[in-house]
């Protein structure tokens, strides 16, 4: 009987590192590499916001060129720009395995009907994707593994720290996701708790082609960072914050279980699958239409009230030492989910998928 020592397998992905699904990507590929036979990178594309950060020598170590045929299955990742992939493809959809995750509580129909005709499985985060996947039509069989937190790199921090200011944080991809990901309701929310308050901050991570809105964002104690950072200096932003602010629906939430890691509460929504590792202050939510980009017209996502948002946040100015405290209380819930954890269970579920082991 063939085991996955003998497959040979081509990914294709995102080859970008300093994003979610380019870090899954080399992930994929390093466990690949590792359990089968050979693997083949295939990149999506490289554009010229992402030149800078794609070394030549390492790009071409991890891509090669080879025929679709000579490779026993092929694992892609995100569904919206794989059906642009799938165009040149000329792959039995026996052998093509879908690895992906949402951000609302229905597919689009057009990403349903695709991905039952081009794919033979789904690997994806958690219940809540899955039964997303389901309800919207999804018909192949839907699998679980969840990602992990590098915790050789994101470990508590082990001392409050003395900040001069009370220091909250948040990241999101401004120039699409920062409508999705409730970027303004954060800012109001902020400056309705401390109205009049100097020794307070809050600040965004956003990557350099962003769009920053100068009028949102007018406030002095508000700053943003606009840079690609690996995870070494994501860790030590998060040793930075006081707290870190969530507040939308995610398909895994990958900054939010990394600072949950450090040790740092989370402060917002509860929901989805961040319900398996959040740790912090929740605050209450509505479902609404799901209007922005890719998700116009799929199901709900999360709003958060302003106002309530305000309240959880006052509580961890008005008392850091107890918020530090809560951080600590429960970091196993996000590191867990670890790299050998993921490991096992990718292997195990790739097994199960092309052998039925």
């Amino acid at each position: 009987m063939k085991k996955l020592s003998d497959t040979k397998i081509q990914l294709s992905s995102y080859a970008v590192p300093y994003t979610s699904y380019g870090e899954i990507g080399e992930q994929l590929f390093k466990s690949l590499f590792k359990m089968t036979k050979e693997v083949m990178f295939r990149p999506y594309s490289f554009n010229e916001a992402f030149g800078a950060v794609n070394p030549p020598h390492i790009v071409n170590s991890l891509i090669t060129r080879s025929l679709p045929d000579y490779f026993d299955y092929e694992l892609v990742t995100h569904p919206h720009n794989s059906f642009t992939v799938l165009k040149e493809r000329a792959f039995s959809n026996k052998r093509r395995i879908l690895f992906t995750m949402w951000e609302s509580a229905r597919l689009d129909s057009v990403y349903v009907e695709q991905i039952n005709k081009n794919f033979c499985a789904i690997i994806t985060t958690d219940l809540w994707n899955k039964n997303t996947f389901i309800k919207s039509g999804v018909t192949i069989p839907i699998h679980i593994v969840p990602l992990w937190v590098d915790t050789n790199i994101f470990s508590p921090r082990q001392k409050l720290i003395g900040n001069e200011n009370v220091v909250f944080g948040c990241a999101a991809r401004l120039s699409h996701g920062g409508i999705r990901k409730n970027i303004p309701q954060i800012i109001e929310a902020f400056k309705i708790a401390f109205s009049g308050v100097k020794d307070v901050r809050l600040v965004f991570k956003c990557f350099p082609d962003c769009y920053v809105d100068g009028n949102s964002f007018k406030d002095e104690r508000i700053s943003v960072i606009k840079a690609y950072l690996n995870n070494v200096s994501i860790r030590d932003w998060f040793y930075g914050l006081d707290a870190y602010i969530t507040a939308a629906t995610e398909g895994w939430g990958w900054f939010q279980q990394q600072a949950v890691a450090c040790g740092v509460p989370l402060v917002g929504v509860n929901y989805g699958p961040l319900k398996q590792f959040f740790n912090g202050y929740e605050c209450d939510h509505t479902l609404v239409n799901a209007s922005q980009e890719i998700y116009n017209g799929c199901g709900k996502q999360v709003q958060v009230d302003p106002v309530t948002l305000a309240v959880k946040m006052r509580e961890v100015y008005d008392n850091t030492a107890d918020a530090f405290v809560l951080g600590h209380t429960n970091t196993e819930k996000a590191t867990r989910f670890n790299v050998e954890f993921f490991e096992k269970q990718f292997e195990k579920t790739l097994a199960k998928i092309i052998y039925g082991a």
